[in-house]
């Protein structure tokens, strides 16, 4: 049974990180987190839960997907883990628990293409976290997931595309770069065109780049509610509910139904039961809600009582070391991850 230190639960001066961005284009109906410059306050659990939900194409289906689950998660969180750190305290600036988060050494000693490539997953992990902390989506997908489902993806085709507590759409292109936030990469968020989805029209059309400043490499996010290209064609993507949750929780239902990495654990938190799995390689347990497991696990999966089930759920705040999703993943972080050790370098933590 996992043990919780009370330090991580109780402590209400927990350590902030601090996101800040800028977005753009977004009407006043979203009120002033997406009409004016803000501030994403975060634990390093959301982070970390952030990527390792956001579903983007992977080797399920070459490789056995017990076995491949709990490697995805260990290679996600490390990507996390080794390429970025908390920047020092500064008292007085940003408050005396606030910080931001920065590259690493080990981020900064990459060639060109490494960085290119851990920035873009950067932007899936930050779009994922934006999209469910202020446009309460809790699900997003990366198109390619559906590579092996859908027989042709329309070309152009959004990056991603989001679930809403309410049913609704989402679409989102995601940028990362490793240095300064060019003119280019604004212009590639621009909408290409307006996807149908299911036979809808998106509620909503994001754009995401996350950047690095060039003085102190502190990692930003520019936000964007492009314009709609009404002169292009709208593509179809035949999508449904119930196949893209299908899609989404796949990887963590192969993880907790898998024999590979042992059984799973039982954990009460909040008056919600979560079945776990311990990922020791990763220094984290991450799980689901059981009744989400039961529904999807089941062969009566209704998605009227599904999406009831998830507006009527409690929201959980993060702690230092735990955060659950709206989505109703669970993950927690042990001590390798404690905001003291994230202020080092990644080979400065152990210990």
């Amino acid at each position: 049974m996992l043990q919780f230190k009370k330090s991580f639960i109780t402590d209400q001066t927990k350590t902030v990180l601090i996101i800040e961005y800028a977005p753009n284009g977004f009407s006043e109906k979203f009120g002033p987190k997406l009409t004016r410059p803000d501030q994403l306050r975060c634990a390093w659990s959301d982070i970390v839960w952030a990527g390792l939900t956001v579903g983007r194409r992977n080797l399920r289906y070459v490789i056995r997907p017990d076995t491949y689950a709990y490697f995805e998660i260990v290679y996600r969180s490390t990507m996390l883990y080794t390429n970025l750190q908390a920047a020092d305290y500064r008292p007085g600036l940003w408050g005396p628990l606030d910080t931001h988060i920065i590259q690493s050494p080990a981020f900064r000693n990459l060639d060109p293409p490494e960085k290119s490539a851990i920035a873009y997953f950067l932007s899936l992990t930050l779009t994922k976290l934006f999209v469910e902390k202020l446009l309460a989506t809790p699900w997003l997908l990366h198109l390619d997931t559906y590579a092996q489902s859908l027989a042709q993806l329309p070309t152009p085709s959004p990056d991603l595309v989001g679930l809403g507590k309410n049913t609704k759409w989402l679409v989102a292109e995601a940028k990362g770069r490793s240095n300064w936030l060019s003119r280019r990469t604004l212009r590639r968020l621009k909408s290409r065109s307006q996807a149908l989805i299911a036979g809808q029209k998106p509620a909503l059309l994001v754009g995401l780049a996350c950047y690095f400043t060039a003085q102190n490499k502190i990692l930003k996010a520019y936000l964007e509610d492009p314009p709609v290209n009404d002169d292009s064609e709208s593509h179809a993507l035949a999508l449904t509910p119930k196949a893209y949750l299908t899609t989404y929780y796949a990887l963590l239902l192969d993880l907790l139904q898998a024999d590979y990495g042992g059984a799973p654990v039982f954990e009460t938190y909040q008056d919600r039961t979560f079945r776990l799995k311990a990922i020791p390689e990763a220094d984290l347990h991450i799980g689901l809600d059981e009744q989400i497991f039961q529904r999807l696990a089941g062969d009566d999966f209704s998605l009227e009582r599904f999406f009831a089930s998830r507006r009527r759920a409690p929201q959980i705040e993060a702690t230092e070391q735990i955060t659950v999703g709206s989505d109703g993943v669970y993950v927690s972080l042990g001590e390798r991850w404690s905001p003291t050790r994230m202020h080092l370098p990644p080979p400065e933590r152990v210990g």
